[in-house]
């Protein structure tokens, strides 16, 4: 009697187990509601009613419900009696973002029933069944899946009592704690030795693919490692001259090459993005170093005129310092004593009396204030010319400059420019 009632109450426990995880696997699945994906070229969109997925527990069968619209043409997949007890295998697709979880049955027991827009459209016999998540809900919905059909199973007699509960454990804990692919797939094979059911054929896909992924990622890691060797090759004689800019050339078309065979999933580090910034930074230096070189000479003249500007800045400012230095004193006392000499002269000209200076003393004075001041007013003539020439030359070279400046202005930029700690422009020859 003990016995009979400890089965029943093990087996009202697995029913009320069942319905909860009924639920959960429902509203697990609703996460996919809305997801787009693509198939053949075409465009689809999957959604579902808010319980799309029922297990009824007098007999364990269960319903899916989804649809499935694509341009105009809303279809509607119903499938019942499904037989949750005979699920043989679960199988795994990922489609962009949603998450595909394909129950495997014997030939031909289910059937789909189909509804084009509204309208009854027939129905087809298969051998599988899918249900659906979000891909962020993966590990849930595996684990409560595989989990609800071995409970079924455990209620038709088919799998031993408590082995539903050890199988889930097991792969809870596969999937809680295999981190690394190379702990995935060691792991992968210990579940494949192991009694787990419904998983096997998985664990066994699953192993596979790791190595494979394995293998992938070796080969993929060798390339880079020699692309890799090539390009420091490549750096090492760019860096001893900008006339070297083909050989930013050839590392852009190998890694241009190399990205367009691969992409950042065919490698397990950052290799992929590694060879992203070198393509983008060798096409860079490329076109600059390519430029600097063809208008090397136009560059070297600008260099040379900012080396005269600079000399005649310099000549300019001597000149306009001794203007106002010694020598513009010496011209002002001229100027002053000329015409000093040049009023007593005249007036000692003008007295008849010769009351103050002799007539030759006066002409003497005369002529000595007169010649003074026009050696004063030649002298500072002359200076003014020399300034105003001197100011025209810098004004003229500092026009050619800016000229030039125009004309080189971005690549006069790239000669200070550094990326990665060294210059864009290697100007040693």
């Amino acid at each position: 009697m003990s016995i009979l009632l400890s089965q029943t109450l093990f087996a009202q426990e697995n029913i009320e187990r069942i319905e909860k995880i009924a639920k959960e696997v429902s509203d697990i699945q609703y996460t996919a509601n809305n997801l787009s994906y693509q198939s053949e070229n075409t465009s689809y969109t999957i959604s579902f009613a808010k319980s799309s997925f029922i297990v009824y527990l007098n007999n364990l069968t269960a319903s899916q419900s989804y649809y499935s619209q694509a341009a105009s043409k809303d279809t509607l997949f119903l499938i019942e009696d499904i037989p949750l007890h005979r699920v043989s295998s679960i199988g795994l697709n990922v489609i962009g973002n949603l998450e595909v979880y394909i129950l495997n049955f014997p030939s031909n027991l289910i059937t789909v029933n189909q509804f084009y827009n509204g309208k009854p459209a027939g129905s087809n016999k298969q051998d599988f069944v899918y249900l659906f998540s979000h891909v962020n809900k993966f590990e849930d919905q595996f684990v409560k899946l595989g989990l609800l059909i071995n409970l079924a199973k455990e209620e038709k007699n088919v799998l031993a009592k408590g082995k539903a509960n050890k199988i889930y454990s097991e792969v809870h804990n596969y999937l809680n704690t295999a981190k690394t692919i190379e702990q995935r797939l060691e792991t992968a094979k210990k579940m494949i030795a192991a009694d787990v059911g419904i998983y096997q054929n998985l664990f066994k896909d699953v192993a596979s693919s790791f190595e494979q992924q394995l293998a992938h990622y070796s080969k993929t890691a060798s390339e880079y490692r020699i692309l890799k060797s090539r390009i420091d090759t490549e750096l090492k004689t760019a860096a001893t001259s900008y006339t070297k800019y083909n050989s930013y050339l050839i590392i852009d078309t190998m890694t241009t090459a190399f990205l367009k065979k691969y992409s950042r999933d065919d490698f397990r580090n950052n290799e992929y993005g590694t060879i992203t910034n070198i393509n983008i930074d060798a096409s860079y230096r490329y076109k600059w170093n390519k430029e600097f070189a063809q208008k090397y000479d136009q560059v070297k003249a600008y260099d040379q005129l900012k080396v005269m500007l600079a000399e005649r800045e310099a000549h300019r400012q001597r000149m306009i310092a001794k203007t106002y230095s010694g020598g513009a004193l010496i011209r002002t006392f001229m100027l002053t004593f000329g015409g000093i000499s040049t009023m007593m002269g005249t007036y000692g000209m003008l007295d008849k009396e010769e009351s103050a200076f002799s007539k030759p003393t006066s002409k003497v004075m005369l002529t000595a204030g007169a010649s003074t001041v026009v050696t004063s007013l030649l002298w500072s003539g002359i200076v003014k010319g020399r300034i105003s020439n001197a100011n025209k030359k810098y004004q003229r070279t500092q026009a050619e400059i800016k000229k030039r400046e125009r004309e080189l202005e971005t690549l006069l930029d790239k000669r200070s420019e550094k990326k990665n700690g060294t210059p864009v422009i290697h100007e040693n020859k």
